[in-house]
């Protein structure tokens, strides 16, 4: 709109000129009323342009050209306007990603799509009411979610959109579709079972985790750990990608697992260590010592032996005999012919009472 000059001699005769994407100014048809007469001064003349007349991508600039009634008449041109581009309207996509699923705990990143309109562009992020909600704006605006990026640590799963406005002259504004965002439990690896476990050397032991939570299904890797290092620094071990680890361990050592989710950004969750102690293997005791070697009858018989230092204490035992060279059975001529609890080390005494010896019998312990 462009009021016409008070000067000169009415009646004016009046015409639109146009320059588009910087080209030469020629009539411009395009507008409602390209030219007229009036017979005034300073009313103002307007170039209507449908929006169907107009070009996405394109650029015009308007130009209006005058001419007086005078006996010799006077024209004069505008000066320009400002180029002014003609964008497509905002239209607001599918967030990305469209579909979440994160543990609880976890921080996700919704971006908004779009494509079209006057920038700047301003954003709103909304809780939608549904997965198929057709208006962002009827659900529960977000506060500080004002960027083209949305980033939080989701408590519950729920439904997300975002709405943006240009800045045409005359904004526009969208609403994006719904994005669906599941959160699932925090992941979770406790210590493996069982939590306490000593071995001597050669023996076996199978370690079972149990993770929990999170997004099934889990992968996991267990890791041997030396003296000093972490789950996170542990050496992976070998076959060890399954719930179950069979291990047969030479030296003392901790064992852990990682166990990775399913979720739409796997992360990891290291268990705490398990100790498992490795002793020498357990070393038959040196021979007993009876006293007296030779008895007679009426007389006591004491046997001594010493427990080794190999194995693992505490120690179970049990005193057997043979008796004139046969097979060896449990000796319950003994006072104390079995017992537990013993020590490293400990001295062990089979007593045996007069009344259980036979004259003329031999006993080996």
């Amino acid at each position: 709109m462009v009021p016409i000059a008070p000067r000169g001699v009415a009646p004016y005769h009046y015409a639109w000129w146009v320059s588009v994407n910087g080209g030469a100014f020629g009539q411009a048809s395009l507008c409602a009323i390209p030219s007229g007469t009036l017979s005034g001064t300073g009313v103002n003349v307007t170039c209507a342009i449908a929006a169907i007349n107009l070009t996405i991508g394109s650029s015009y600039a308007f130009e209006l050209w005058i001419n007086d009634s005078a006996s010799r008449s006077a024209n004069a041109t505008s000066p320009s306007t400002v180029s002014i581009p003609v964008s497509a309207p905002p239209a607001a996509h599918e967030p990305l990603p469209l579909q979440f699923v994160v543990d609880l705990g976890e921080n996700l990143t919704l971006i908004a799509n779009v494509s079209g309109g006057t920038g700047p562009l301003s954003y709103q992020w909304y809780s939608a009411l549904s997965s198929n909600a057709t208006a962002c704006t009827s659900g529960t605006p977000l506060p500080g979610a004002t960027n083209s990026a949305y980033r939080f640590a989701p408590t519950r799963s729920g439904f997300f959109c975002f709405v943006v406005k240009d800045s045409a002259t005359t904004p526009e504004e969208a609403n994006s579709p719904v994005a669906d965002v599941t959160v699932n439990p925090a992941l979770l690896a406790p210590a493996a079972t069982p939590a306490v476990a000593v071995l001597d050397s050669g023996q076996s032991l199978t370690l079972t985790a149990a993770p929990s939570g999170g997004t099934p299904p889990y992968t996991l890797q267990w890791f041997f750990l030396s003296p000093g290092t972490s789950c996170a620094s542990g050496t992976a071990a070998p076959g060890g990608t399954g719930h179950v680890l069979s291990i047969k361990p030479s030296s003392t050592g901790s064992y852990c697992y990682a166990v990775n989710d399913s979720t739409s950004f796997p992360h990891q969750v290291f268990s705490p260590p398990v100790l498992v102690p490795v002793n020498p293997a357990l070393t038959a005791p040196s021979a007993p010592a009876p006293n007296p070697n030779v008895v007679d009858m009426g007389q006591p018989l004491s046997v001594k032996a010493t427990l080794e230092t190999t194995g693992t204490a505490p120690y179970s035992y049990e005193w057997l005999v043979s008796v004139n060279s046969g097979p060896y059975s449990k000796a319950s001529l003994c006072v104390n012919p079995n017992g537990t609890g013993a020590i490293t080390g400990a001295s062990e005494t089979c007593a045996v009472a007069p009344s259980e010896l036979r004259a003329g019998a031999q006993y080996a312990f």
